[in-house]
């Protein structure tokens, strides 16, 4: 479980400021006020402190994407 924000950059992006585990590449991920979890399926940027991971929302056939950002000392 995370607990994240919407970021101001997008409203699909989301910026995650507690994890209870490591996020790391096919991480599973859910915010206590989602319906629905997230597949981590790559990242895509990071700077100095975070990295910008590519999700897809988990077990549908539509495909619909998200974006987290995660401080680095939340990645494994």
């Amino acid at each position: 479980m995370i607990i994240s924000n919407t970021c101001k950059i997008r409203p699909d992006h989301y910026r995650v400021s507690v994890s209870e585990g490591r996020i790391h590449l096919h991480s599973v991920v859910q915010d206590y006020l989602w319906p629905g979890v997230l597949v981590v399926v790559g990242f895509v940027a990071e700077n100095e402190r975070e990295i910008v991971a590519e999700c897809m929302v988990g077990m549908s056939r539509e495909i619909e994407s998200s974006v987290l950002v995660v401080e680095k000392g939340l990645c494994g």
